[in-house]
C-alpha cells in the first residue's frame, strides 16, 4: 500500500480558521489539463504501409495500403508531439518534454497498436526537440531553457536498446541547432548540423566523442539541410538567399557548390528520391505552397512544379513509391500522387491547424485557424481528451466572436471581411459584410430592445460599429477615430447600468473608453496610458488590462473618465489576453497560461501557471473550464476549480499531473516548488 500525506502551509492556515468556526476547510483552486483538439499536424510514413502522425498531445496509427488511409489506433502523451521518426520496429517521438520511443504490437486479434516502451525526459525544462536517426541511434537536438535559450546544444540519445537508453555528449558553442541530418560514407557515420551560425559537419561513428569534421560560417544562418547520397550533395536552406547546395563528398572539406535557388520564404526541403532523378521538394511558407526543382544540371536548376497553397506550407518528406506529403500549418497534411512530377494529384489530407484565437458559444468553441478558416468543436472533451467536431467553415479567420447560434469571423481579405456563419449548419454563411482598414478584432453585443445586436470591429485606427440583427442585411452604423492616431487591436463592450461603454485596447496608444450607449453615435470618455494594451476584460466596474510586458493592470473603471490603477501583476512573459471569473482572472501570457487572484488588487496572488512550448494567443471561459489557442499546439481545455484530486505522486504535486508546473502556488511566493510542500511520506508495503 503506497500513503502519500502532504501538509501544506496554506491549507494549514485555513485548516485551523475553518476548524475554529466548526467548517470543513475549503480545498485549494487548481488548474488540470483535460482535453485538446486541433494544431499541427506532424508525420512520418513507414515501409509496412503504416502512416504515424501527431497532432496535439496524440499520435495516431493509420494503414496506408488501401484506397484511404484508414486510423487503426490513437495513443495520447503527456506532451505535444513536434516530430515523428520511423526506423526499424520502433517509433521515435520527441514531445515538448523530450523523447518517446514506442513500437507497434499487435492485439489478441492481430490488430496494430502503438505502445509507449521507454522515453528520455528533461522535466521541468520547456524544451523543442529536432531528431534525427543514424541507424539504431536517435540524434536529439535539445533546447534547454525555453526560448530565452532555444537549441543551444546537442544531446546524443543511444537507443541500441530502446528499453535502456543511454545519454551522451552534448556538442555545444555551435549557435541555435535548427536542423540536424546523417549519412554514412566510408565506414563513418556522419552529422551536418545546420545552425545559426553556419553549417558544421561531425564523425559520430562514436557518439561518446564526436569529433568535428570541418564547417562553413553562414551570416544569418541557415534553417534546414537535406542529403543526397548518389549526389553526394546536402542542400541547405539560406535566409535572404534561398537554397543552396554544399559538396560533402569529403564531410572534412566541405564548400557550397552550383546555383542557389532564390526561395527566400522556404521552410522545409527534402529530395525526391523516390522518383529516381535528381529532384529537390521545397515548402516555401506563408501563401508560397511548395515547388519541385531537377537539379540535374546543379548550375542550373529547373523548375518542374510550382504547386500554390495558403496558409504556411512548412514541412515536406518525399514518400516512396512516387508520394510527397506536405505539411501546412494551417491546412494539414497533403498527399499528392507525383506518378507525372509534372502534374501532382492531390490523394488524402490528414486535416491540423494553427489557432491564433477562439470564442465560446452554444457550448462550442470555434478556433479562428487564419487559412484554416473557422473550426467547431463540442464542449466539454471526453474521457479521452478528445473534443468531438462540429464543423468547420474554409477559407481565412484571423478573430472570431460567437452569439447563440451565429459566429462572426474576420478575414484577411475582403469583401466580405466579415461573415457571419450559421453554427447550427456549417458550413452555412448567413451574412458578410466588407469594411475597409485593416480589421483585427470582432466583438458581438446584443444591446436588446430596438437596437438588437452589434458588432464592433477594429479596423485600423479606428472602430466601426455595424448593425449584425439580420445577418442578412448587415448595415452600417458608425466609425470613430481613435485621438490621438493609434491602432486599435482589440475592443471590449460592456453594459453597465443604463450605459455600454467600448473599451478599445490599442497598443502603445493606450486603452480608449467610448460611450457605446447608442451604437451609431460613438463618443469619446476617458483614456489610459499603457505600453502594449492587447485587451481588457470587464467584470463590474473593473477592468483586468493584458499589457504586454507590463503584465495585467487592474483599473477601476466607475469613472470612465478617469480610469484609476488600483494594481498590476508583472507576469513572466508578455500578457496578451485575458478573461475574468469571480476574484480570478485567466492571462495568455505568451509562454504560459497564468491565473491569477485579484480579490485584493494591491496584493495579486498567482494560483497556477501552465507553460507552453507554442505561445498561448487567447483564453476564454465556460463552465468550469478555461480554453486556450495555443498557436500550432491547437484548442487546449483545463478544467479549473477546488478539490480537484492529485495523482499519488509527488511530481504531480510539485510540477501538475502533465509535469508542466501547473500545481499549486500554496504559500503565495509567486513560484510552484518544493517551498509549498512542509513534509511528505512514502511507505511501499
Amino acid at each position: 500500500m503506497r500513503i502519500l500525506c502532504a501538509m501544506w502551509l496554506q491549507v494549514i492556515a485555513v485548516t485551523v480558521g475553518a476548524a475554529q468556526l466548526g467548517l470543513a476547510p475549503l480545498p485549494p483552486v487548481r488548474l488540470r489539463e483535460v482535453g485538446q483538439a486541433g494544431g499541427e499536424r506532424v508525420f512520418t510514413f513507414h515501409n509496412d504501409g503504416f502512416v504515424f502522425t501527431g497532432q496535439g498531445k496524440t499520435l495516431e496509427l493509420w494503414d496506408d495500403t488501401g484506397p484511404e488511409p484508414e486510423r487503426l489506433d490513437q495513443i495520447r502523451l503527456s506532451h505535444r508531439v513536434l516530430s515523428v521518426s520511423a526506423s526499424g520496429d520502433f517509433l521515435y517521438v520527441t514531445t515538448t518534454n523530450g523523447l518517446a520511443i514506442l513500437v507497434v504490437d499487435e492485439g489478441d486479434f492481430g490488430e496494430p497498436y502503438l505502445e509507449v516502451v521507454s522515453g528520455y525526459e528533461a522535466l521541468g525544462i520547456r524544451t523543442s526537440i529536432l531528431l534525427s536517426t543514424i541507424q539504431h541511434r536517435v540524434l536529439m537536438a535539445l533546447g534547454r531553457g525555453g526560448i530565452t535559450l532555444p537549441f543551444n546544444q546537442i544531446d546524443f540519445v543511444i537507443a541500441d536498446n530502446p528499453l535502456t537508453l543511454e545519454v551522451a555528449g552534448p556538442i555545444t558553442g555551435i549557435g541555435v541547432i535548427n536542423d540536424l541530418e546523417s549519412w554514412t560514407i566510408g565506414g563513418q557515420t556522419i552529422m551536418a548540423a545546420m545552425t545559426s551560425q553556419g553549417l558544421y559537419t561531425y564523425d559520430v561513428s562514436d557518439v561518446a566523442t564526436p569529433v568535428p569534421l570541418d564547417s562553413i560560417p553562414v551570416l544569418g544562418g541557415l534553417l534546414a539541410g537535406a542529403h543526397s547520397p548518389p549526389l553526394e550533395l546536402l542542400a541547405v536552406i539560406q535566409p535572404g538567399v534561398g537554397i543552396r547546395q554544399v559538396d560533402v563528398s569529403d564531410p572534412a572539406d566541405i564548400d557550397f557548390t552550383g546555383t542557389a535557388i532564390p526561395l527566400f520564404g522556404s521552410q522545409d526541403i527534402d529530395w525526391a528520391e523516390s522518383l529516381g532523378l535528381p529532384y529537390l521538394y521545397s515548402a516555401n511558407g506563408f501563401n508560397q505552397g511548395w515547388t519541385l526543382h531537377s537539379l540535374a544540371n546543379p548550375d542550373s536548376p529547373e523548375l518542374i512544379v510550382q504547386s500554390p497553397q495558403v496558409g504556411i506550407t512548412a514541412r515536406i518528406i518525399d514518400t516512396a513509391p512516387n508520394r510527397v506529403s506536405v505539411g501546412n500549418r494551417d491546412l494539414g497534411v497533403t498527399v499528392f500522387d507525383m506518378t507525372v512530377p509534372a502534374s501532382p494529384s492531390p490523394e488524402f489530407v490528414f486535416r491540423g491547424f494553427n489557432t491564433p484565437r477562439l470564442a465560446i458559444g452554444w457550448d462550442r468553441v470555434y478556433a479562428s485557424a487564419y487559412s484554416g478558416g473557422v473550426q467547431a468543436y463540442h464542449l466539454p472533451p471526453d474521457a479521452e481528451g478528445q473534443l468531438a467536431p462540429a464543423g468547420m467553415w474554409p477559407g481565412s479567420s484571423q478573430a472570431i466572436d460567437a452569439l447563440g447560434m451565429f459566429v462572426y469571423s474576420l478575414t484577411s481579405t475582403a469583401p466580405g471581411s466579415l461573415q457571419v456563419l450559421d453554427a447550427s449548419n456549417p458550413p452555412a454563411q448567413a451574412g458578410a459584410f466588407n469594411t475597409p482598414g485593416f480589421r483585427l478584432d470582432v466583438d458581438i453585443l446584443d444591446h436588446g430592445g430596438a437596437i438588437g445586436r452589434v458588432g464592433y470591429i477594429t479596423d485600423g485606427n479606428a472602430i466601426r460599429t455595424v448593425d449584425v440583427d439580420d445577418p442578412a442585411n448587415i448595415t452600417p452604423l458608425d466609425t470613430f477615430t481613435l485621438s490621438p492616431p493609434s491602432f486599435a487591436l482589440n475592443s471590449t463592450v460592456a453594459q453597465q447600468l443604463s450605459l455600454t461603454h467600448a473599451y478599445v485596447c490599442a497598443g502603445p496608444g493606450g486603452m480608449q473608453i467610448l460611450n457605446a450607449t447608442d451604437p451609431a453615435d460613438l463618443t469619446p470618455l476617458g483614456t489610459f496610458p499603457s505600453t502594449a494594451a492587447t485587451d481588457i476584460a470587464i467584470k463590474d466596474t473593473w477592468g483586468f488590462l493584458a499589457d504586454g510586458i507590463s503584465g495585467v493592470r487592474v483599473l477601476d473603471l466607475a469613472d470612465p473618465m478617469m480610469p484609476v490603477q488600483e494594481g498590476v501583476y508583472d507576469t513572466p512573459d508578455s500578457a496578451r489576453a485575458v478573461s475574468v471569473s469571480g476574484e480570478f482572472v485567466f492571462v495568455a501570457d505568451t509562454s504560459s497560461l497564468i491565473v491569477l487572484n485579484v480579490s485584493n488588487p494591491q496584493a495579486i496572488q498567482l494560483v497556477s501557471q501552465v507553460p507552453s512550448a507554442d505561445g498561448v494567443e487567447d483564453v476564454d471561459l465556460w463552465n468550469d473550464f478555461v480554453v486556450i489557442a495555443d498557436g500550432r499546439g491547437g484548442v487546449r481545455v483545463f478544467e479549473f476549480g477546488r478539490g480537484l484530486e492529485f495523482d499519488a505522486d509527488i511530481g504531480d504535486l510539485l510540477l501538475g499531473t502533465n509535469g508542466d508546473r501547473s500545481g499549486l502556488d500554496l504559500n503565495g511566493d509567486g513560484r510552484v516548488g518544493p517551498a509549498d510542500i512542509v513534509t511528505i511520506i512514502n511507505e511501499q508495503n
